[in-house]
């Protein structure tokens, strides 16, 4: 019999860890709709402050501090700096709110499977004392292309993973019988494009022109570093070069990145019909399918899905280590280009709606639907 209760756990840092772990219950839920399944953020019971501490700690390394955060992945990534890391989790497992929530829910919900998209998890779940048989913990690595060695620190439970390399880094610290290997992850409907009918729906919905050549400019939930330099140097180029393009821009949660975007538009008001800017959106899919270039971050759920749809993607940031693997997996595929300088990445976004850049197509298949077997099993 399939597990009943499933609960997941995540952390708001970044938004890769709570995405995978929505994604997951909404297949499950969908595939097993007598499921009873509870999402749980790990820092909800920590104060306000605390929270945005670990938020806003997150983004000043990965940005900010982004040379700090390279040697801390750098140092740490061998066996024996990963080891001497370790008092980390071990910290965070047994002496902070974070633990204790997680003992708290499980003990509360009861539940038959514990699923985790964040490391730590796993140890402080196979701590606590259950009434009955102990449940299966597994933890889904949502780092696709490579991940750092903390993702396997416990021995406790199974881990789900979707690489070969990410597969080989954790055979270094987790038993194989541990490790369950799997296909790429990711949503399964951006293996199908739109109709020419659903998106001309669609382009209508969002006041824009089916005939006019779209680029679309994701920031994920944080916001796209440098994303208002982007559409500012894009605007200036189909400004002065008389050019027909429009342009989305979703600038997920970052208000502030969202305001430097309203100020540039009302600088450039004679342009402003041609861009729609947006707040968080929740039909990316949709969006994807209307545009002819994606400029992203090399978030691993964002490229994946963007090469499904097989539309061109041109990275504009990606987080130093962490990252690196997604950015190399675009260029060496030919899918896309990397560039950092917001007037370059507006030069070369024009050059591929030109024809400039040649892209290759791939076809992709998600395991999402043998990933949720799996771990509905009674393995």
């Amino acid at each position: 019999m399939p597990p009943k209760k499933i609960i997941f756990f995540y952390l708001k840092a970044g938004g890769g860890h709570e995405s995978t772990a929505k994604f997951l219950s909404k297949q499950i839920q969908s595939q097993y709709p007598e499921s009873q399944i509870k999402l749980i953020d790990i820092a909800y019971k920590n104060s306000q402050s605390q929270q945005t501490l670990v938020l806003k700690g997150y983004n000043w390394l990965v940005e900010d501090g982004k040379w700090l955060w390279w040697l801390l992945n750098v140092t740490t990534k061998n066996y024996l700096g990963a080891r001497l890391f370790l008092w980390l989790p071990k910290l965070l497992i047994t002496h902070t709110k974070m633990a204790q929530t997680i003992k708290e829910e499980i003990v509360e919900f009861q539940p038959d499977l514990i699923i985790s998209t964040y490391y730590f998890v796993a140890e402080a779940s196979n701590k606590v004392n259950f009434e009955s048989q102990k449940p299966r913990i597994i933890t889904v690595v949502s780092d696709i292309f490579g991940a750092h060695p903390i993702w396997f620190t416990s021995k406790a439970g199974e881990y789900a993973v979707f690489s070969d390399e990410v597969y080989k880094q954790s055979k270094k610290y987790v038993p194989n019988d541990h490790i369950h290997k799997f296909d790429l992850l990711f949503n399964s409907k951006f293996e199908n494009q739109l109709t020419f009918d659903e998106k001309s729906i669609a382009f209508k919905n969002l006041d824009l022109d089916q005939k006019i050549k779209t680029i679309l400019i994701l920031s994920g939930g944080n916001g796209l570093p440098n994303g208002d330099k982007i559409l500012e140097a894009l605007l200036t180029q189909i400004q002065t070069q008389d050019l027909k393009h429009q342009i989305i821009f979703v600038a997920g949660r970052n208000q502030e990145l969202y305001q430097k975007c309203q100020n540039i538009l009302a600088r450039f008001k004679s342009l402003s019909s041609k861009v729609k800017l947006f707040g968080f959106r929740d039909d990316i899919y949709t969006l994807m399918n209307l545009a002819n270039i994606i400029v992203t971050k090399a978030g691993p759920a964002t490229i994946l899905e963007a090469a499904a749809l097989q539309k061109p993607i041109l990275i504009s940031h990606y987080i130093l280590e962490q990252e690196t693997a997604n950015k190399d997996w675009v260029i060496n595929n030919k899918l896309g280009i990397y560039e950092s300088d917001p007037r370059t990445v507006a030069e070369k976004a024009v050059n591929s709606l030109n024809g400039n850049f040649e892209f290759e197509k791939v076809e992709l298949h998600s395991s999402v639907r043998e990933v949720v077997t799996w771990l509905m099993s009674e393995e």
